[in-house]
């Protein structure tokens, strides 16, 4: 794989203190086939090639890229599904599958994983337009060359049938330690509670937020348009943003002792540990995220520290680091957020 694209950091250019980023994803399927999981090898490797050849040709791609799955290492894998966001990881369960990727580093196509095709984009930041755009005339022109599997009952057809009609699944990362210290964020919840939504943490749980990072997501694309599902899932970020920021100016005023303490104790740890582990890294940069914006830490600013949230990731280390012993990399993780936060200041 391009190494010009494993150097990359998703979220670098991304300054906001919540709405991190956005990724759009379209799944479709060639009709005439079975789905990748029935599918015989003979027939993988023609669906193989009819994608890789028209994404490859594409005009909406800038100098796409193709791999095989089976020559990616373990470390670019985890790498790839770290910066994506593919939380079941990248399956090797059948013949000629393979990943493209593009320049612009925003850009992943799947071919044979859980569908014949799935497109991905994604977005720093909350102002999603040109994204989504760019997602809409890459699936138009393969549309055009393809034939897709689609029925007028259920739409574009898909191996999971509540992700049937648009196939869109659209999903948003918001940072919200205020409403999570708070204990607000259950309270929304219930008050906002929508079947067409879904909000998880990094690990896929409804009750775990690891580095208090939010996903609010489409629950179905069946029964749905691509403006509603869009609408919906924009809405809801809109006011989990607005609570926490409202939240956050509260905090401010009263200066809450156990959160001073605990953004005290993080900086700490990030500054002197000898090693770390994922999820407590990422507690920690969640907490200088929050006293940054309330005006308690300096000598950094958001987008490295958006930044951090990817390159304390084991596959970003193992990947750039060169490191292949899994025991080293908490200790390199230690050591790299700490050269980041050399000249870093708390102000309490």
């Amino acid at each position: 794989m391009n190494n010009d694209f494993i150097n990359q950091i998703p979220w670098k250019n991304e300054s906001s203190p919540i709405w991190l980023a956005t990724h759009f994803t379209v799944s479709r399927n060639l009709a005439s086939y079975s789905f990748p999981q029935m599918l015989k090898e003979k027939d993988a490797a023609k669906v193989a090639e009819k994608l890789k050849k028209k994404l490859l040709g594409s005009k909406q791609l800038n100098n796409p890229q193709y791999c095989n799955i089976d020559e990616l290492t373990s470390a670019q894998k985890e790498y790839l599904c770290d910066y994506f966001y593919l939380p079941t990881g990248i399956t090797q369960s059948v013949a000629h599958q393979g990943v493209i990727v593009d320049d612009t580093t925003q850009f992943l196509a799947l071919i044979n994983q859980n569908n014949h095709l799935s497109l991905r984009y994604i977005e720093s930041g909350c102002d999603w337009n040109e994204t989504w755009n760019r997602l809409m005339q890459c699936e138009s022109e393969l549309e055009k060359a393809l034939h897709f599997a689609f029925s007028p009952k259920f739409g574009f057809l898909s191996a999971d049938p509540i992700r049937s009609g648009t196939g869109l699944t659209t999903q948003t990362f918001l940072h919200l330690p205020a409403l999570i210290f708070a204990e607000a964020l259950p309270k929304f919840l219930r008050e906002e509670r929508s079947p067409e939504v879904i909000i998880k943490g990094l690990n896929g749980d409804g009750e775990e937020f690891i580095g208090d990072l939010v996903i609010v997501e489409n629950s179905y694309s069946l029964g749905v348009s691509e403006d509603q599902i869009l609408d919906k899932v924009h809405s809801i970020s809109t006011k989990l943003m607005l609570s926490e920021l409202e939240l956050r100016k509260q905090i401010r005023e009263s200066a809450p002792g156990e959160l001073l303490d605990k953004i005290g104790r993080f900086f700490g740890i990030l500054k002197h540990a000898q090693r770390i582990d994922t999820k407590e890294a990422m507690a920690a940069l969640s907490l200088l995220k929050l006293g940054l914006h309330l005006g308690y830490i300096k000598g950094i600013d958001d987008k490295q520290l958006n930044a951090c949230y990817f390159t304390c990731r084991r596959g970003s280390i193992m990947q750039n680091e060169q490191i292949t012993s899994l025991d080293a990399v908490p200790f390199r993780r230690a050591s790299l957020l700490k050269e980041t936060l050399d000249h870093v200041e708390l102000t309490l």
